[in-house]
């Protein structure tokens, strides 16, 4: 549609013929201009740029654009601001995640008309935005309203009013230091006001179908998952997605699941395929080597469930463990290994087997990715090597805080409940074990004593000593001492046993029941120092009573030191109000003020699982500090967010 010769954005009639016939006809947002609406500019297209400018807090490319649309004569000025050089860039402005290095030429997107050296991507046009009534408001006046799109969302009566129109320049300012962003604004031809601020660009992104947690087909998350984000994939020789499975890149390129982080070897064969955009590395049906057909050989269930998981288990400990030189490197994982019902860590790789008649295959399983990846943490922890008496105990843990269940591995076996230690599971638990005692035939913890006359040295059977300990912490005693809800629990354990397991060389003594856990580095003083916060075990810590509890009950706990909470006086006695706005590949979460917060932690998560599951810790800022952007995030895709005072 156009009035005047001027597009009328938003505003169009669409029909559809077929076999010669006009079968359908519509008017989208179509109103009554008035004949005097007047289609002539009261500020410049240059004013419109200094205005973006002055909003967005970052210097333009010094030079205009030669070509002048209907404000011929006009004079053209250069932007006076210098916000750039003194400080960094303002938080307003869309921006893109780090991993994107590329630069968008403007030949390459959006019609772009700069020869690389003006200060636009776009042709500037005069244009008359379309509005819904009782929505007009500028972002400068109501910046958490209006950051996409041109329609502000101010409750329902707005709704059955008609529309209105305004006269505004659409223009794409170039900043200096900008990479591939394509930034476009709409600002009025009127009074300046700003209705539109966005990052244009469509971010290229690699999905694939993944397993959640198991192949079972038990709820969501033992159902196939179609379009999940391919985290930290290569894609050509130099770029990487980001979180999101976003990257940036117009060339065909070649991908595979490879990465900085994850290096998937198939033995059904080579994962590959040339993209040239956005790509789905699919799925099918079938297990082991099955494929959706295309991407190779390789290109199989274990491969996507595999490099999606042992990326987002190793992106939440580097969260936790920023230092940890093995979280840097990249992990090599075998899929679909000739033999079945077993994987396993063997120092460097994990590695996970085909399917059988009495277990499924344990590459499609996220609970037995977590685990063989936790004791390759294990193994590169400060303490370095495998704990004792038991590594698969803390593995065992790993996994259970990623996903919140406490049958570890779930779907390993077809036609069975867990059984491995003589004291069968009474629930549905189909993984290899269940950490909570609760579950068993018996219902009584696994102690020292028990595990001395029942396990010999099966290791997996010993390691139910510690893990059933941790996994009480955070079901039992933190929520029953303190009334603490199971998610903020769940946030406490996760930060005592990443700062906690690295330390622990020997979680407990086998010959010192009822009081194993007094070693100097034992699991039960390693959680004590995680939890204390004023370098004095003697007074107490925070969260002891509830950590006593939970080793005392499995007879590793130790009667000195003296057991009492004592610590963060003064703290946070609510949490704040958490409120996330959806924009462009990010989301702009923002919460309330807490007195007594001396700062605030950003926490995230995503898939089926909500928030009951492992995250990842996105920033801990200042207590002045209110609002967090959080980029390279897939659209349309749910994401969980929690911010602890």
């Amino acid at each position: 549609r156009t009035f005047k010769n001027i597009p009328v954005i938003g505003s169009r009639a669409f029909g559809t013929v077929k076999l010669g016939n006009l079968i359908s006809f519509g008017l989208e947002k179509w109103g009554d201009l008035p004949d005097d609406f007047a289609v002539q500019p009261d500020i410049t297209k240059e004013k419109a740029f200094e205005l973006v400018a002055s909003y967005a807090g970052i210097e333009l490319i010094d030079s205009f654009p030669v070509e002048s649309d209907t404000d011929e004569g006009s004079d053209r000025q250069d932007s006076s601001s210098n916000l750039f050089e003194e400080a960094e860039p303002s938080s307003r402005v869309s921006s893109s995640a780090s991993l994107h290095q590329q630069y968008l030429s403007p030949d390459q997107s959006h019609g772009g008309t700069d020869d690389g050296n003006g200060m636009e991507l776009c042709k500037s046009e005069l244009q008359i935005l379309t509005l819904a009534q009782g929505s007009l408001r500028s972002i400068v006046n109501s910046r958490n309203r209006i950051r996409k799109g041109v329609l502000s969302k101010m409750g329902n009566s707005n709704f059955s009013n008609g529309y209105t129109y305004q006269l505004v320049w659409r223009i794409c300012p170039k900043f200096k230091g900008q990479k591939q962003e394509i930034m476009e604004a709409y600002v009025s031809a009127r009074n300046g006001k700003i209705y539109s601020f966005v990052d244009k660009v469509d971010y290229f992104a690699a999905s694939g179908s993944v397993y959640p947690s198991s192949n079972d087909g038990y709820e969501l998350g033992g159902v196939l998952q179609s379009g999940w984000p391919m985290p930290f994939m290569q894609v050509g020789f130099s770029e990487v997605t980001d979180t999101g499975g976003n990257f940036f890149h117009t060339d065909y390129d070649s991908v595979s699941y490879f990465g900085p982080y994850v290096n998937i070897q198939d033995n059904c064969g080579l994962a590959n395929m040339n993209v040239s955009g956005d790509f789905d590395w699919g799925g099918s049906n079938g297990t082991d080597c099955d494929t959706p057909g295309y991407g190779g050989l390789g290109n199989t269930h274990a491969s996507r469930t595999g490099f999606y998981e042992l990326n987002r288990i190793m992106e939440i400990a580097r969260s936790r463990l920023p230092t940890n030189d093995w979280l840097q490197k990249r992990l090599t994982s075998n899929m679909n290994i000739d033999d079945n019902c077993n994987a396993y860590w063997d120092g460097f790789t994990v590695n996970f087997y085909r399917n059988s008649d009495n277990c499924a295959n344990t590459g499609e399983i996220a609970g037995i990715f977590d685990h063989e990846w936790g004791h390759g943490m294990d193994s590169n922890d400060v303490t370095g090597g495998i704990s004792i008496p038991s590594g698969e105990g803390i593995a065992d843990i790993y996994t259970a805080l990623r996903f919140g269940d406490s049958c570890i591995g779930r779907g390993f076996f077809h036609n069975m409940k867990c059984n491995s230690i003589g004291d069968p599971c009474i629930n549905d638990c189909t993984g290899v074990r269940d950490i909570d005692y609760e579950n068993r035939e018996s219902g009584m913890p696994h102690t020292v004593t028990w595990s001395n006359a029942n396990c010999g040295d099966k290791v997996h059977c010993i390691g139910l000593v510690y893990s059933e300990a941790v996994w009480s912490l955070w079901k039992r005693d933190l929520p029953e001492l303190y009334g603490i809800d199971d998610s903020s629990a769940l946030e406490i354990v996760t930060r005592l046993t990443y700062i906690a397991a690295g330390n622990v060389a020997s979680w407990f003594s086998e010959s010192n029941a009822p009081y194993a856990g007094c070693g100097g580095n034992s699991g039960y003083l390693s959680y004590l120092q995680a939890d204390d916060d004023d370098g004095d075990l003697s007074n107490g810590t925070p969260h002891m009573k509830a950590i006593f509890a939970a080793f005392d009950r499995q007879e590793i706990g130790c009667q000195t030191p003296r057991v009492q909470d004592f610590g963060c006086s003064g703290s946070p006695d609510i949490a704040p109000d958490v409120t996330v706005v959806p924009k462009n590949n990010r989301n702009e979460v923002s919460w309330t003020s807490v007195r007594g917060a001396s700062n605030y932690q950003v926490l995230r998560t995503e898939g089926v699982h909500s928030c009951d599951q492992g995250k990842v810790l996105l920033a801990t800022v200042p207590s002045t500090t209110l609002s967090y952007k959080d980029s390279g995030l897939q659209n349309g895709r749910e994401y969980y967010y929690i911010v602890i005072a």
